[in-house]
């Protein structure tokens, strides 16, 4: 960059002077007195995107006294809304670490899980036991289901309660371009262009920024411009298959174990049926599709595709929630096609791509959303800890954490790729194939590697 000559306090006095650097210049002055623990990390961590991660890595980086910025490109009146109709599974580790920061009645919004079973057709294939696994590793609680929605809205609220010296939320604002400056002495500093904001003045604007944690999903802006494709091998990958996903109100009668959540492998699709609350249940269903098909505008349309790949379905709880989106007609159904980015590294100097940005995954036994929130929060401690450790730079603690976390997220994408892929070709292969692979998949859920798997 040509700004590598400059001082930090001339530059910091250039983006002053030109009205760049307001939205930051009270958590940046705040906070010096707010946290002194903080004073290795000089200015204000940058977090684009305002979803699960993204607020997960505000409140870690607020809980250790390092004042961050989280900038989300939805305007405030669509917040959230990407996550209608979604739900999660998050295991024990996670329920535990979103509790230590701080995330009020998260055990009254969601269900604790105690088993994923899965069937073929309505025949029982194995089953994972989470509270085993959680006993396993001497760990303690419990995995629960949530509407992605609502633990969404659990996290804002917790952001909100926050010290705005500390963590600050601007919706409608993007980022345009990133340079890294290099400073005497060899520290390196981000600056950030941004574009939106909630003024006329704000249209465009440059800011400082120590750190950048991009939390901003599978199409990532930040990988974009500050990840080389070729020299980081970054590949995106469809999986082949959409899903459907709707919450659908529990009929009367309704039998399904509350602490169960279930997975019904079909020939070419499967259905995952999670409880969220007493009366919801998440509906999850898989169609095959060599490239990705735009979904029907219409509601009506989605639903009666939906219905249509399912019907037949013997699992008798399956048959009668599937009755429930027919009959109730109000079930707001979607269609998405999850894809598969992988890539040599999840850092680069200061900035550090989290969640789907940096392993968007295939969901095939729903742990996204808590792979999510685990890197969100390593990454975090990673920053903080060059705060607190002498000689330590963000660029180095970043390089231990992607160190610390990139093989076994590279493992778990291909169990999950490979696990996914079979399902899904089930029903163009023969007997002798199909036999195979449900003998492998009955496997995975008896022995350990799914247990691993899960726990990392």
């Amino acid at each position: 960059s040509t700004w590598g000559h400059l001082s930090p306090r001339t530059t910091w006095a250039m983006l002053r002077t030109s009205g760049a650097a307001r939205v930051l210049t009270r958590a940046r002055h705040s906070a010096a007195a707010a946290a002194p623990s903080a004073a290795g990390v000089s200015g204000v961590v940058g977090i684009v995107g305002g979803g699960i991660a993204g607020l997960v890595a505000g409140l870690r980086l607020a809980q250790a006294g390092v004042p961050c910025a989280i900038m989300d490109l939805a305007p405030h009146s669509r917040y959230g809304l990407d996550y209608t109709g979604l739900a999660t599974v998050l295991n024990h580790v996670t329920v535990e670490r979103l509790g230590q920061l701080g995330v009020a009645n998260l055990d009254k919004q969601g269900i604790p899980l105690a088993k994923l079973q899965v069937f073929d057709g309505d025949s029982p294939l194995g089953a994972l036991d989470f509270d085993a696994v959680t006993l396993s590793r001497g760990g303690k609680g419990f995995a629960m289901a949530i509407s992605s929605r609502t633990l969404h809205e659990l996290l804002w609220n917790c952001v909100q309660s926050q010290p705005q010296n500390l963590v600050s939320l601007r919706h409608n604002v993007g980022v345009d371009q990133i340079d890294r400056v290099t400073l005497p002495g060899g520290s390196e500093r981000l600056h950030v262009r941004l574009s939106g904001g909630a003024g006329a003045g704000d249209a465009t604007r440059s800011v400082v920024f120590s750190a950048l944690i991009a939390a901003d999903g599978v199409g990532s802006k930040v990988r974009s411009l500050a990840f080389d494709e070729a020299r980081f091998g970054i590949k995106t990958i469809y999986g082949g298959w959409g899903y459907w996903h709707v919450i659908v109100d529990n009929p009367a009668g309704f039998a399904l174990p509350p602490t169960h959540a279930q997975q019904i492998v079909m020939p070419g699709k499967l259905l995952r049926i999670i409880p969220v609350s007493p009366s919801k249940t998440f509906l999850m269903g898989t169609v095959t599709r060599k490239q990705p098909t735009p979904p029907p505008l219409s509601h009506d349309q989605r639903r009666e595709e939906f219905l249509a790949h399912y019907a037949g379905t013997s699992h008798p709880i399956a048959a009668a929630l599937l009755r429930a989106v027919d009959e109730t007609k109000s079930q707001f159904v979607q269609l998405r096609y999850p894809a598969h980015v992988a890539m040599n590294a999840y850092a680069t100097g200061p900035i550090a791509l989290v969640g789907s940005a940096a392993h968007a995954t295939l969901p095939a036994f729903a742990q996204g959303t808590s792979l999510a929130i685990e890197s969100a929060i390593s990454a975090a401690d990673a920053i903080a800890a060059a705060a607190k450790t002498p000689g330590l730079s963000v660029t180095s603690a970043l390089e231990r954490w992607n160190a610390a976390r990139h093989e076994s997220m590279r493992a778990y994408q291909a169990f999950c790729l490979n696990t996914s892929n079979q399902v899904q070709t089930m029903e163009s292969m023969g007997f002798i194939q199909r036999a195979i692979v449900k003998t492998v998949l009955r496997s995975v859920l008896t022995d350990a590697k799914l247990t691993e798997s899960y726990v990392k």
